[in-house]
This record gives C-alpha cells, sequence and structure tokens, in this order.
C-alpha cells in the first residue's frame, strides 16, 4: 500500500514539473495564492482565538464582581485579548502584499 502511495505521489509530482515547464509564471501565481490562503486562514483563526479571550475577560470581571476573582486575573485577561489582537495587523499587511504580488503577476 505505502509503494502505491509513493508511487502515486511521484506521478503527480512528474505531471506537477511538466505543467510548470508548459505554463512558466502560473507556479508562482499559485503559491502567492497559497499564501494568500494560508494568511487569511491565519487571520480567521486569530479572530476567533480574540472572541474566545473576550469571553474569558467578560468571565474574569463577573468572577470579580462576584468575589471570586481579582484585579489582577482581570488584568491578565485584558493582556490577552491586546496580545491576541496585536497580531491582527500583521496578517493585514501580509494579506494586503499577497493580494498586491498576484495583482502584479496577472
Amino acid at each position: 500500500m505505502r509503494q502505491r502511495r509513493d508511487d502515486d505521489q511521484g506521478e503527480h509530482d512528474r505531471r506537477g514539473l511538466q505543467h510548470d515547464r508548459e505554463h512558466p509564471g502560473q507556479g508562482m501565481q499559485h503559491g502567492e495564492a497559497r499564501s494568500l490562503r494560508g494568511a487569511q486562514q491565519k487571520r480567521a483563526v486569530t479572530q476567533a482565538d480574540i472572541a474566545t479571550v473576550r469571553q474569558l475577560l467578560g468571565l474574569a470581571r463577573q468572577r470579580r464582581s462576584a468575589g471570586l476573582a481579582n484585579d489582577i486575573d482581570v488584568s491578565r485577561a485584558a493582556a490577552q485579548v491586546t496580545t491576541e489582537q496585536a497580531g491582527l495587523p500583521l496578517l493585514d499587511r501580509q494579506i494586503a502584499a499577497d493580494i498586491n504580488q498576484l495583482g502584479q503577476l496577472i
């Protein structure tokens, strides 16, 4: 079974090389598109993480109001929100750069 998968992968690689020779420049477009999709996926995950840590911040505040947590717990949760949000500008720049590079290739 493993030998067959290796043979299939080898055939796939050979076809890919043949396509690259017949269509120069498209490989670069595919690479840029993958980079763009990856950055967009990372941004979506980061947005979901931000929503989660915001919920945790709300819970920390509720616990503090109920006397079950202190200001340090709330501060830590708030810092986590800030840390997660700090990654968005870098991802946005990466997405913009990838879109720009794709536009130049087309």
